[in-house]
């Protein structure tokens, strides 16, 4: 019976007691294969417009940007009411809060008398101090005035000085223009010539000295009228 069929068909239905073999998808199956791609997408965005704040544990004083504004009490006392509260704005002149201020009468008329002892001592202190510096600048005034005076006095003898050295020059400068045309007759030596020429140069130096003296003495005696003025 068997060779009626091909062998092929008997291989077949040999193995046909097995049954078949089916592959069932899970249900979950697409999503858990989503689950991976969503958590990575999820990262990326996170990465590429996330904000990362690091946390650090800091000690110290935390301090508005502005500053702060610290307000003296007038006097001394108990705070009996505050009129703000913290972190409230307020506007300049407000009232912050109320102190409650006990006063001896008898120790506030100490305290006065005290002041106004304390305040009329710095007042004669500084009306003494004045008076010194008065004093001080009445003696430095009549010392400049005293230095200027000799300086102009010294001042007035050079100026005589210095119209004696000019005739002295004129005068050798003169001769030296007589000895002119007889110099070459052979009158005069070379050493009267060059005793005649040194005068001249002598007398040209003491003028010269004397004219820088003469601006010396005025140079001094300008800055002691400027030392004057500023007194």
């Amino acid at each position: 019976m068997d060779s009626l069929f091909r062998p092929q068909v008997g291989a077949a239905r040999e193995q046909d007691w097995m049954g078949s073999v089916r592959l069932l998808r899970h249900r979950l199956g697409w999503w858990l294969a989503l689950l991976p791609a969503g958590t990575v997408l999820v990262l990326a965005g996170l990465l590429l417009f996330g904000e990362y704040t690091r946390a650090a544990h800091m000690r110290g004083q935390l301090l508005p940007s502005g500053g702060l504004v610290r307000v003296a009490a007038p006097a001394s006392g108990s705070v009996s009411r505050v009129a703000v509260d913290e972190g409230q704005q307020v506007e300049a002149g407000a009232v912050l809060i109320e102190l409650s201020i006990e006063r001896d009468s008898g120790s506030v008329g100490r305290t006065a008398d005290a002041v106004a002892a304390e305040l009329a001592s710095q007042r004669q202190r500084q009306q003494t101090e004045l008076d010194e510096l008065s004093r001080s600048t009445v003696r430095q005034q009549q010392l400049l005035q005293q230095q200027r005076q000799a300086l102009r006095s010294q001042l007035a003898l050079l100026e005589s000085t210095r119209a004696i050295r000019r005739q002295q020059f004129e005068g050798a400068q003169r001769l030296l223009e007589q000895i002119e045309p007889i110099r070459a007759s052979g009158q005069l030596t070379a050493l009267q010539i060059h005793q005649y020429e040194t005068a001249a140069l002598e007398a040209k130096a003491q003028v010269d000295l004397v004219q820088l003296q003469h601006l010396n003495l005025s140079a001094e005696i300008a800055d002691l009228s400027a030392q004057l003025a500023e007194l």
